[in-house]
């Protein structure tokens, strides 16, 4: 385990050019302190918040170092196809979801300048890891980064009205190309009622008959 060992000796030896200072309210506004019914009392809520940003803070650096190194050791063995990095991390004890959300995460960060890098390192591991997916677009992430959108239930109620959003927009353009077969086959039926073989202008009307109850 000696290879192993030296990957991660440079997260505690490298000083990482994420390095930030975080914003303790910023950080945990992000954060939902909401128990419910759960009666807590003041002192344990801000106890709670201490320890809620001592996490944070130490794991940010650790996440976006093992993304970096994840990165690295992709682009290095990329000539050797997927397999090999994949069987890689699988083999060091990590799964292939995880290991991906760290690298988006990190290109995310990487790909940010100023207040904005160290905005997206306040960000809790969850929304970060969901904000690198390709569905939103970048007024959102702006949004969030922004402190406009806070919490994770807010980010995934806008990827659910997206949702139908798209199913509604392709529902209209498959309906709008429904009606343009069903006008041609309409201008078809008015040929065919000429034609000597009723099977034929039968089945037009079947297949009418279908297209509109889609």
């Amino acid at each position: 385990m000696d290879g192993l060992g030296n990957l991660f000796s440079s997260i505690e030896t490298r000083k990482s050019n994420f390095e930030v200072v975080l914003n303790r309210d910023e950080v945990l506004s992000k954060y939902d302190f909401n128990f419910d019914e759960e009666i807590v009392t003041d002192e344990t809520l801000d106890y709670l918040k201490n320890q809620t940003f001592k996490i944070h803070s130490l794991s940010k650096n650790f996440y976006t170092d093992l993304g970096r190194i994840f990165k690295e050791t992709q682009d290095k063995l990329s000539n050797n196809g997927d397999g090999v990095f994949r069987k890689w991390i699988e083999s060091i004890g990590f799964k292939k979801s995880n290991v991906y959300n760290y690298i988006n995460r990190y290109n995310f960060i990487a790909s940010l300048e100023g207040v904005n890098k160290e905005k997206a390192e306040a960000l809790p591991l969850k929304m970060s890891y969901e904000i690198t997916k390709e569905i939103y677009p970048l007024e959102v992430k702006e949004k969030v980064l922004s402190g406009e959108i806070k919490k994770f239930e807010e980010l995934k109620s806008l990827y659910k009205k997206k949702e139908v959003a798209v199913k509604y927009v392709s529902s209209a353009l498959v309906s709008g190309e429904l009606d343009d077969v069903l006008e041609l086959l309409s201008e078809r039926e008015a040929r065919i009622r000429k034609s000597t073989d009723g099977s034929i202008l039968e089945n037009l009307r079947r297949i009418k008959k279908i297209i509109k109850e889609i």
